[in-house]
């Protein structure tokens, strides 16, 4: 069987490779990771429980801002529900991802 060979639709650009298409999903991921997350933060300012929450774990002392708050109540829960070896794997596969530096595309701002 003949392999197919794939010509870019510009005939002065060249095809991505595997490495660079790997980086350009990387980024898209990431940027609708982030968009998910800005609805989600905009969902949280609108509710009234979640900001008098916040309000109170900040003016108390608890956490020094919603941000530590928001982390530290979400590690409690993860540790509440996930079995120990999952956050172990979940933790050092995050941490693995942070260590890795982003490549920067040539040309890229």
């Amino acid at each position: 069987m003949a392999e197919k060979r794939y010509e870019p639709h510009e005939p002065e650009e060249e095809l991505l490779g595997p490495e660079e298409l790997a980086t350009c999903v990387e980024n898209l991921q990431r940027a609708l990771r982030r968009r998910r997350w800005e609805v989600l933060a905009q969902t949280l300012v609108n509710d009234p429980r979640v900001n008098a929450i916040l309000d109170w774990l900040v003016r108390t002392g608890a956490c020094k801002d919603e941000g530590e708050a928001i982390v530290r109540a979400l590690e409690t829960f993860f540790v509440a529900v996930a079995p120990a070896s999952e956050r172990e794997k979940v933790l050092t596969a995050s941490a693995a991802k942070e260590a890795q530096p982003v490549p920067a595309r040539e040309g890229a701002p």
